[in-house]
This record gives C-alpha cells, structure tokens and sequence, in this order.
C-alpha cells in the first residue's frame, strides 16, 4: 500500500473514531471548536437564529445527542428532563456548573464575558477528560480562547465608560449577568418570562422617565414590536441583539458601542 493511500485511509479511520461533542446554542460553538483543535466532532443543537427555549426536539437531534460522546448544556428546564433519559454513553454537563452567584432562573451566562471565560475553562477539562492524549493541546488553546474574550471584555469597557447613561431598557431580561459585570442597571418590561400587562407596562414607563435610559434593547424573539413603540414614547434609539447569535462577543460589543454613541444626556 503506497504512503500517500496508507495516510487517506489513517486519516478516515481518525475521523470516524473521533469522539462528538455537542453544545445547545451556537454562542459556545466557536470556543467548543477552537478548544477542541479538530480532535472531536462538533456540532450544535439549535440552529443559528432560533432562541434557546427548547420544547422539543427533531429525530435528527434526538440521534445527534444519542451519539455524542459529551453535550454541553445550559441547565435548562427540559434539558434537565432529557439528561434523565440518555444512554449510559453520553455525559451531559450542565455549563452551570460549580459557578458561584447565579442569578435564579437566569440562565444567559454566556452574556457576561467574565462568566464566558468560567463556562469555557469548564469546557477546557471535560474535553480534557474525554481526551487525555489532547490534553496539552487543549490547555494551549484554552489559553487564547481567554485572550479572547478578555480582549473583548476590554473593549466592551472602554466603550462603556464614554456612556452618559448606565440604564438600558430591555425586552427581556437576558442582560442581567452582562450588567452585573458592567455595572449598568437593566429595566424589563417582559415581566419575567411573561407577557406584559398594561400596569407593569405604566410601571416600566414610570421608572424609565425617572432612570433616563440612553437605549431601548430589543432582544431577539421577545416583544421586539413592544420595544418599539416603547421606544417611540421615550424618544430612544434602539439596539437588536440576538442572544444565540455565534458571534456572541462581536454582539456585545455593538451593544457597548450602542451605548457609547449616546454622549450627551437629553435631560
């Protein structure tokens, strides 16, 4: 057998017998892949502009998750109830997991470039665990990962401090972490997961007028109609940011850059 065919067929065999790993939302998919440095097979479970509130799952993803070696979740409700009924040979690990300070029932960590940089070390020892030959290499690129997002969470705070206000108004509230971090205070008008009656809607307009937020957030898939005409009465600009979207960090980083552009308080 000639060198080059003995290496084609090598090659195939590796790809064949590599271990697949999955993650939920498409945000940890690119940390997931670099991380893994092509030792594993990748792939995600929600499709890029879909939200993350899973309630059921097609039998392609049903199969994905039969057959991966480790899934990455973000300890969602039904999530929780799926682990309960997968095959001894697959370990699901909750992204949560060991973190400290968890807001309840706020599960958008992945917001908060300092709770990134936590779920991805996460990430860095289970996939260690599940290949210890690649251990060295996944410590290598971990190292960058964090590079990263810490460029990132730099940005994001240089941009910040050039905003008047620290007050955003918020569809959802999927920016609770991402404030936290930052320091800015979040008003959301979807009533915690529900839709907005009339009194919580006067209620967020009250406050608004007092707290003079320089932005109108509309987060992808919740109440982004309401947040306009919202915006509308309050006279403020708005920003749309899609919480699942791959590029997570360039996302934030428009929302700071949002918030920047705001220099002068209207008041």
């Amino acid at each position: 057998m000639s060198v080059l065919l003995f290496t084609a067929f090598w090659h195939l065999g590796s790809l064949l017998s590599a271990q697949e790993v999955i993650v939920t939302i498409p945000p940890y998919l690119p940390f997931l892949t670099q991380l893994s440095g092509g030792a594993h097979e990748i792939a995600c479970l929600c499709e890029q502009g879909n939200h993350h509130h899973l309630s059921s799952l097609p039998p392609d993803k049903v199969n994905l998750i039969n057959d991966a070696s480790v899934w990455f979740g973000i300890g969602s409700g039904f999530e929780e109830k799926v682990s309960d009924l997968l095959p001894e040979t697959v370990v699901y690990v909750d992204l949560r997991t060991s973190l400290q300070g968890l807001r309840e029932g706020d599960l958008h960590l992945w917001l908060s470039p300092a709770r990134l940089k936590e779920q991805v070390q996460l990430i860095a020892q289970q996939l260690m665990l599940l290949s210890p030959a690649a251990e060295e290499t996944i410590g290598e690129n971990l190292a960058q990962v964090l590079e990263t997002i810490s460029t990132s969470q730099a940005r994001i705070a240089s941009s910040l401090e050039k905003s008047f206000s620290k007050v955003l108004l918020c569809s959802h509230d999927a920016l609770g972490y991402f404030c936290e971090e930052f320091q800015l205070t979040s008003l959301s008008f979807d009533a915690h997961g529900h839709e907005p009656s009339f009194c919580h809607l006067e209620k967020i307009v009250e406050e608004a007028e007092s707290l003079h937020p320089c932005l109108v957030v509309l987060i992808k898939g919740h109440y982004e109609d309401l947040g306009l005409a919202l915006a509308e009465r309050l006279e403020l600009p708005t920003f749309l940011l899609d919480p699942c979207a791959e590029d997570i960090l360039g996302a934030l980083e428009g929302l700071a850059e949002a918030l920047a552009s705001k220099k002068a308080d209207p008041t």
